[in-house]
């Protein structure tokens, strides 16, 4: 096994036993960072899968994207085209945002925009990670960068952290307000 990558799932267990300790969602997002950056994952996002009314904000527990990034996305008004949300409803395992969310240019030219845009901030690759909360929402963690530099063997590693961190940062915070279950 190739050390680097040995690093990241033994940093990955370090992370969920030390994630009860972190108090607010700040902390964990940047205990994330120590252990993503060194493998080319500078931005990371924590979301619901969104409801047909939901906009971005509604969807998002926390973040970690390029500056101006979500304030394009929001306005834009791209939750609802973004192909990684709809593929994050078919899978419970990590999935590669660009490669694997399939949509077709042609007719979903608003998706095509989401991926350019993306990439116009300079988020070349993704890995999308499906969760389930204990809010009973569907949701997804997004991590992405200009040049990711992990296998497919070591997306388990991810899934571990992202299913813990978005656990920990519902329980301390709470889902927004119009997530809540009534």
């Amino acid at each position: 096994m190739h050390r680097p990558f040995a690093e990241i799932r033994r940093s990955a267990f370090e992370f969920v036993e030390d994630i009860e300790r972190l108090s607010t969602a700040g902390e964990i997002m940047d205990a994330m960072g120590c252990v993503l950056n060194r493998h080319g994952i500078e931005h990371y996002l924590f979301t619901f899968i969104p409801t047909p009314t939901s906009t971005f904000k509604d969807v998002t527990a926390a973040s970690r994207l390029p500056d101006g990034l979500e304030e394009v996305y929001a306005e834009k008004g791209y939750v609802h085209d973004d192909p990684g949300f709809r593929h994050a409803q078919t899978t419970v395992r990590p999935f590669r945002w660009f490669r694997d969310s399939p949509y077709d240019p042609e007719r979903e030219p608003r998706a095509a925009e989401v991926v350019q845009l993306c990439r116009d901030f300079a988020l070349v690759e993704g890995i999308v990670v499906p969760v389930v909360s204990h809010a009973r929402r569907a949701g997804q963690v997004w991590f992405g960068g200009a040049t990711l530099d992990l296998p497919d063997s070591e997306l388990p590693a991810l899934h571990l952290m992202a299913i813990y961190a978005f656990d920990r940062i519902l329980k301390l915070h709470g889902p927004p307000a119009q997530h809540q279950a009534a």
